[in-house]
């Protein structure tokens, strides 16, 4: 930890991309260094984990992982934990602002007309907010993921004036669930024979 620590200092007086670490397990931790994840291990040595298109701007894991990576370009990453150089793009470039819970590596995106959602492990994607009249902007999610909120420059009574909007994000038990909530919430269905998401 003594490096990542020395690693972040020196990118932050260089003005470079902060330096990312990531607690996986007793196994060690991944240490985000430029373009390449390194790999610390208890015994004190460090190796080279993956290597990743970009440099990461935000390093999270989901459970006991895959640990989930967003370069500088906006792209995002599965970083296998288990082996070595086993990387896969699951989202592809986002020129919004990007705010990852760090439990989950669920995500939230700016867009030009709002924000998305993106859940990179289930592949998931849907919008949550719209901007029709109402500019949202800097959106942010919770360390758990339950919890999303923006800043706009409108106020519930449609006034202008700076306010906050924060939704919960339900925590679905089942596949069937999920669905009963999309159908309530948005135009999007779920395939349960194939998890896949898709618009009525």
């Amino acid at each position: 930890m003594v490096r990542a620590l020395a690693l972040a200092t020196q990118a932050r007086d260089a003005g470079d991309v902060p330096v990312g670490a990531l607690v996986t397990d007793a196994a060690g931790s991944v240490i985000g260094e430029g373009r390449n994840l390194r790999a610390w291990r208890p015994d004190g040595s460090i190796d080279s984990h993956a290597e990743l298109p970009g440099p990461p701007i935000e390093i999270g894991i989901a459970g006991t992982g895959p640990a989930i990576a967003i370069t500088n370009q906006g792209a995002t990453y599965l970083v296998d934990l288990d082996a070595r150089d086993k990387v896969t793009e699951v989202d592809a470039i986002n020129a919004g602002r990007i705010a990852m819970s760090a439990d989950t590596g669920t995500y939230v995106v700016s867009t030009a007309d709002g924000f998305d959602v993106v859940d990179p492990i289930a592949r998931h994607r849907w919008t949550l907010g719209r901007t029709k009249g109402v500019p949202y902007r800097d959106p942010k999610i919770s360390a758990d993921g339950r919890r999303v909120i923006a800043h706009t420059t409108k106020r519930a009574d449609g006034e202008d004036g700076a306010a906050v909007i924060v939704w919960t994000l339900p925590d679905p038990p089942s596949t069937l669930d999920i669905a009963k909530w999309l159908d309530r919430m948005t135009n999007a269905v779920i395939d349960p024979a194939t998890g896949r998401l898709s618009w009525k």
